[in-house]
């Protein structure tokens, strides 16, 4: 293994494109092949990061939330084609977007709808329920309440007819929530997170673990300027609002404890299960055809489909072979797994509102990853 171009690439992401801060971490087999950090975690460029770090992962966090729920799926809690309103019966009668006003749905939205993001919703936080739920309850909100008030939103089109990227797996996290009895994070955290080992991941940061953030940054492709935001998450609608679309924070290594078990086809290093084989399988594979694959190849390469929250890749020219899959993050956040070479990645960035961090950063750090690792 040689993985000098790839910390070559690193070290320059700030010199070339703007970015302060990366750390990047490669798996193999179960074991860590490579880990480099470059940068700064304050704004001020005072202290290097460390392996303490800790970032918002954004919508990497739909990995964590659709294995939760197929652990579900496997267990016969849930059901792939069941209709969600068996689970939330707000969602019983949607109102469909038609010309001319809405109409009722054709059919119900069911749970595989909300894994492959072809439920109709869209990702609009400040609807008229949401603003008026976050008014009246101070910005304090449950879970459920916000969830309710999605449901009160016209759909953008029939239930399996698209592919539309949104607020599905949000709802996903509640379905989880509802059949397993336990708060959707409380979920999380005992049946992935702390099994699998992790420390600091979780959607709610103590004080001291945000002392630890990476300072989180804005681009601004006009002027090339990267401006500090400070630390709010802007897909938590409310401060007590656990979002299984982008909510979780982590350090890289905590975060790929997840990757790395799914590229051993679920078996984590310590010995926990997370899915079974079949199950990994299922996620992986492309769920997309027709109009929904073209849908979702105007979001991501035509090399790629999409799975059970994650991309899967179908073809193309790469040393990563077709099956890899995973998700990547607002702020720049990658993860990629890879069961053929039993291959996890885990890549933090934190620059939000970047387009070549997803169309030149990510695939120049895929193909410098499998060139290093000699595949």
């Amino acid at each position: 293994m040689n993985f000098a171009a790839l910390t070559d690439y690193l070290d320059h992401l700030d010199e070339r494109f703007g970015v302060p801060a990366a750390d990047c971490a490669v798996y193999r087999d179960g074991r860590l092949a490579y880990r480099h950090m470059a940068g700064y975690s304050d704004a001020a460029r005072t202290k290097p990061l460390t392996e303490n770090t800790m970032y918002w992962v954004y919508s990497a966090t739909k990995l964590y939330t659709c294995t939760a729920a197929l652990q579900l799926v496997e267990r016969g809690l849930v059901g792939l084609d069941d209709p969600v309103c068996k689970y939330i019966p707000e969602f019983a009668a949607p109102l469909v977007k038609a010309e001319g006003g809405l109409v009722p749905a054709e059919r119900q939205i069911t749970v595989r709808h909300l894994f492959t993001m072809t439920a109709g919703l869209n990702y609009d936080i400040a609807t008229p329920a949401i603003v008026t739920l976050k008014k009246c309850t101070g910005d304090r909100a449950t879970m459920r309440a916000v969830i309710n008030a999605i449901a009160e939103a016209p759909l953008d089109f029939q239930p399996g007819s698209h592919f539309q990227y949104s607020l599905c797996h949000d709802v996903l996290a509640e379905v989880i929530a509802v059949v397993s009895g336990m708060k959707f994070e409380e979920y999380v955290a005992a049946h992935l997170i702390r099994p699998l080992g992790g420390k600091d991941a979780c959607f709610f940061p103590t004080d001291e673990q945000y002392a630890r953030f990476c300072a989180q940054y804005r681009y601004d492709e006009q002027s090339g300027i990267m401006t500090d935001i400070g630390l709010h998450n802007f897909t938590r609608i409310c401060p007590t609002y656990a979002a299984g679309g982008g909510g979780l924070a982590a350090t890289v290594q905590d975060y790929a404890l997840l990757p790395v078990a799914l590229s051993n086809y679920g078996l984590a290093q310590n010995g926990y299960r997370v899915l079974n084989p079949e199950t990994v399988e299922l996620m992986r594979k492309n769920h997309m055809a027709g109009v929904t694959q073209a849908d979702f190849n105007r979001m991501k390469p035509a090399e790629y489909g999409y799975g059970l929250g994650v991309r899967t890749r179908i073809g193309g020219a790469s040393h990563c072979p077709a099956g890899e899959f995973g998700w990547d993050g607002a702020a720049g956040f990658y993860t990629l797994v890879d069961t053929v070479n039993r291959v996890a990645v885990a890549h933090a960035q934190h620059v939000v509102d970047y387009e070549l961090t997803y169309d030149v950063m990510h695939p120049a750090i895929r193909e410098l990853i499998y060139e290093g690792l000699g595949l």
